[in-house]
């Protein structure tokens, strides 16, 4: 609490008198003066650009003007104080000193004044009672100890810390109370701990399922009659209840009023999503030209949890209809059944075809953030047209058993900002399947996107597939080989441009390839981004062939704008490696 002689001396500086006269206290008719600079007189312990960080008035930049405020000022002397107090000055003052006027009055030059006063320190620790740890390792959590100073913020955030020992071993009833005696500025602590008896649930009552049926919450909960209640039980349960897709929110609570009862009641509420939609969406890309899609969905059918879809896409070059099933509880257990048939046109440099496709594999999650999968997929093809010498079978059938696990951190599938995606696949082709060919394959990808500071971004991409055929002297049909070139893979070269070629100049594909991008992504504002990339790729025929020297390089850079509908790129690119025309990619989304 300032005293009556600072208050008046903050009085005459704000109107005036203190920097200059009364001349200029007509601010209310003219704009207010920007701030030239900010001095602190009295200040010892910090720097004042750490002191800064506390005041809204700060000096006016190159790329903002900062205007002085009266009212803003006097707020941030005192979150000053606030924060000496919060780091052990607790007798410190702050107050305003002179303002400094420029000649024409449109620059003003505040000073803080800073009593800091003596830095409180802390003279012991004592913990009674039993916690879940020992006491001794529980006061090595804590981050007020003998020596250190003493903050009050840091006070209740230990206290916070020793109630989460408790809770996490289901003690919810846990009571920590500090007891705290001052002697020539130093603080003794003592925490006085009572445990109470181990907490276990008890009953369970849901709120605002309209649609869902109950036994689809309550498998999701995973809670057992007795079971220890933890913090951590209650907080897994409730992301479980969110990663199913099918509520806006999810809240689990202990009931009110039940303190000192063993078996704890909860409430549960929940907020569930709208479970049908349908979409209808136009893009554009370099290698596919105007792209149409259709996608109809249903993510809780019969309020069971079950998904069903429909999706149709459509561009010069491909055509897909798709129709996909998933059960994400498969005969009572967490093990989710997802099914998958498609039709599927392609018309690409090489080739034209269509092929019928499905697929059924079971996914169960191996962690927080890992996955796992298993599966069976079909594919029967007939080879329209093909442009190239070589293998070239007309029908072919294709069967192939995958096993694969994946680790996604990303805060955002569409347009990270943070975390990354990595996938790693193993499959093998055979006659049982009812495949014509042996092949063993195997392919991981990996992105990242790093941020470095509040705009700036880094992005890495990184994939390698591989196909070893199992009898000397086959080739891979020429729709089931590997391409790269273009907006998804290097760009500043052409549509699968990348790779062996016929004398013609037609791609060939091959059955290793390894590509790699990196981005640097700079915000300019937060629906508009400039980017600078560099992407390498090759392919060959065998993995011998894969060399350092052997990447086609490409360089280039671009923008990408945020909008209502998705987000919109453009970019040019040159190849480095070789020589070749500077190429402009458009398309939806982040490449990666």
């Amino acid at each position: 609490m300032r005293t009556a002689l600072q208050l008046g001396t903050w009085w005459m500086a704000s109107i005036g008198l203190a920097g200059g006269g009364i001349a200029r206290a007509d601010s209310e008719t003219r704009a207010a003066p920007g701030v030239e600079a900010v001095d602190f007189a009295g200040a010892t312990q910090f720097e004042p650009d750490h002191l800064l960080r506390f005041l809204a008035t700060r000096p006016t930049t190159f790329w903002y003007r900062r205007r002085f405020e009266p009212a803003v000022f006097e707020r941030d002397l005192g979150n000053l104080q606030s924060f000496y107090r919060d780091e052990g000055f607790l007798s410190a003052c702050v107050w305003s000193g002179a303002l400094q006027w420029n000649s024409d009055s449109t620059q003003v030059r505040p000073t803080v004044l800073v009593h800091e006063g003596p830095r409180w320190q802390v003279a012991s620790l004592d913990i009674s009672g039993e916690l879940p740890i020992s006491n001794s390792a529980a006061a090595a959590l804590l981050s007020l100890r003998p020596g250190t100073p003493y903050r009050p913020v840091a006070l209740d955030r230990d206290q916070r810390t020793l109630q989460e020992l408790c809770t996490r071993a289901a003690y919810l009833d846990a009571r920590i109370e500090p007891r705290l005696s001052h002697a020539d500025r130093r603080v003794a602590i003592a925490y006085d701990v009572q445990l109470g008896e181990l907490s276990r649930f008890g009953a369970v009552s849901l709120q605002g399922n309209q649609k869902t049926r109950p036994h689809v919450v309550q498998r999701e909960l995973g809670f057992i009659a007795d079971m220890p209640l933890t913090s951590a039980t209650v907080a897994d349960a409730q992301a479980r209840l969110i990663a199913t897709g099918l509520f806006e929110s999810a809240t689990i609570a202990v009931r009110p009023g039940q303190e000192g009862r063993v078996r704890k009641s909860l409430d549960v509420i929940v907020v569930e999503r709208t479970s049908r939609d349908a979409t209808i969406g136009a893009g554009f890309a370099t290698t596919e030209g105007l792209r149409l899609r259709l996608q109809l969905r249903e993510r809780n059918w019969g309020g069971t949890g079950q998904r069903i879809g429909l999706d149709g896409r459509l561009s010069e070059r491909r055509r897909i209809l798709e129709a996909s099933f998933t059960d994400p509880w498969l005969a009572g257990i967490p093990l989710a059944l997802d099914v998958v048939a498609a039709y599927d046109w392609q018309n690409e440099p090489s080739f034209k075809v269509e092929s019928l496709r499905g697929s059924a594999g079971v996914r169960r999650h191996l962690g927080r953030r890992w996955s796992g999968d298993a599966g069976i997929r079909l594919k029967r093809t007939h080879l329209l047209e093909s442009r190239t010498a070589g293998s070239n079978v007309p029908r072919n059938r294709v069967g192939r058993f995958v096993v694969g696990v994946e680790r996604d951190s990303r805060d955002d599938l569409f347009d990270t900002n943070r975390g990354g995606f990595l996938r790693l696949e193993t499959g093998i082709a055979g006659s049982a399947l009812g495949s014509g060919q042996e092949v063993l394959s195997a392919g991981v990808l990996t992105r990242r996107v790093l941020p470095l500071t509040r705009r700036l971004r880094t992005a890495f991409a990184y994939r390698h597939d591989a196909a070893w055929l199992q009898n000397a002297g086959e080739e891979l049909p020429i729709e089931d080989r590997f391409f790269s070139g273009g907006d998804g893979s290097v760009r500043g070269f052409p549509h699968h441009g990348v790779g062996p070629q016929d004398a013609a100049g037609t791609p060939l594909g091959g059955n290793h390839r390894s590509e790699a991008s990196f981005e640097v992504r700079l915000g300019l504002h937060r629906r508009l981004d400039v980017v600078g990339y560099c992407d390498a790729g090759q392919v060959t025929r065998f993995g011998s062939e894969l060399r350092l020297d052997g990447y086609s390089i490409g360089a280039g850079g671009g923008l990408r704008v945020r909008t209502p509908w998705g987000l919109l790129r453009g970019e040019f690119g040159v190849p480095i490696s070789e020589a070749g025309p500077t190429l402009a990619h458009f398309a939806v989304g982040q490449p990666f």
